[in-house]
């Protein structure tokens, strides 16, 4: 199991900036995290190649081309250009690698480095395929009939959760070995990931490998803790070549990517970045020592030292970076 980090975090658009260059309405973030003063060491580097896992992109969206490059498809899954399908990665990557300037909308948190994208796709959704037929059938259905009529539908319901989890860890799995194999130093996986939601006892072995096999080959995973706010000791990997991040927003009243989401799922690619820099100032380092550094460089945010509720606090980026340039095991 990995570390929790806990974020609380805003990302707003803005107006036209130079390249790399944080917006006004990206303020609240950048200041809370330190992370403009953290670009006088380093915004990046091309060198240091950033791995995303999600469901799909949009390779182009106007603040992420020539900052994405396809690569893994899983098989076995559908990769359709629907908002559905390729909102999530996109709003991933554009935290990691927006590219800000001239007609953008926001700068990424390391607008240097470039993003190798592996996408999952999906399979059949039988939830929402019930759930528009029922729309179809009664459009002034509320909400409670629509429940009502999803208990009739339960067993297939069932059989569909047990039959994505199994895609989702299994898919995640390859998505996983390919980044490796591709030289990425760092990898995204904004989904919850956890053992007690699959159900396959060989989906979970397959994603444990993969996870060790990305671990033996020195790379560095960061995963989102999910948001239902609960303890969980169940996620794959390792301390030494994982970083779970949580996710902390009573402090501000908005949220703002290349596509409208938030929690767990921007908290993650935040931690990313950060570690994307501190290999593009130190490209040599071990996961095990870039993790040591992002715990270091945290802001304690919460009970003195670790806690459950805020892990080793919020990421510090000037912090880290700086401990990172002295840093000389």
């Amino acid at each position: 199991m990995g570390f929790l980090l806990s974020l609380g975090f805003v990302v707003q658009p803005g107006q036209v900036q130079g390249q790399g260059t944080p917006f006004p309405k990206q303020k609240d973030l950048f200041e809370k995290l330190h992370v403009h003063e953290a670009w006088q060491l380093t915004k990046g580097s091309s060198d240091v190649l950033v791995g995303v896992i999600d469901n799909g992109f949009d390779f182009f969206h106007p603040d992420l081309k020539e900052r994405l490059i396809p690569g893994f498809y899983a098989p076995g899954g559908y990769h359709t250009e629907v908002y559905e399908n390729m909102a999530h990665g996109t709003l991933v990557a554009s935290i990691i690698a927006a590219k800000g300037g001239q007609g953008s909308e926001m700068a990424g948190l390391a607008p240097e480095c470039k993003v190798l994208t592996a996408s999952t796709g999906t399979i059949e959704h039988k939830l929402l395929k019930l759930q528009k037929e029922f729309q179809k059938k009664s459009p002034k259905a509320d909400a409670q009939e629509f429940l009502k009529e999803m208990v009739k539908h339960g067993d297939e319901l069932k059989k569909f959760g047990q039959e994505w989890t199994s895609y989702q860890a299994l898919s995640t799995a390859a998505a996983i070995r390919y980044l490796t194999d591709h030289g990425v130093k760092v990898i995204n996986f904004s989904g919850l990931m956890k053992k007690s939601l699959i159900q396959s006892a060989e989906a979970w072995d397959k994603l444990q490998e993969a996870f060790q096999y990305a671990s033996n080959k020195g790379v560095l995973v960061v995963i989102g803790a999910g948001n239902n706010a609960q303890a969980c000791e169940d996620y794959p990997g390792d301390e030494n070549s994982i970083i779970v991040v949580g996710a902390t927003s009573e402090e501000f009243k908005a949220i703002y990517e290349v596509l409208p989401m938030g929690a767990t799922s921007s908290a993650t690619p935040i931690v990313t970045s950060l570690a994307a820099l501190v290999y593009s100032l130190k490209p040599g380092l071990e996961a095990k020592s870039v993790i040591e550094l992002i715990k270091k460089g945290c802001d304690d945010i919460g009970e003195k030292g670790f806690d459950i509720y805020t892990g080793y606090g919020r990421v510090n980026f000037l912090k880290t970076l700086q401990l990172a340039k002295e840093f000389t095991r």
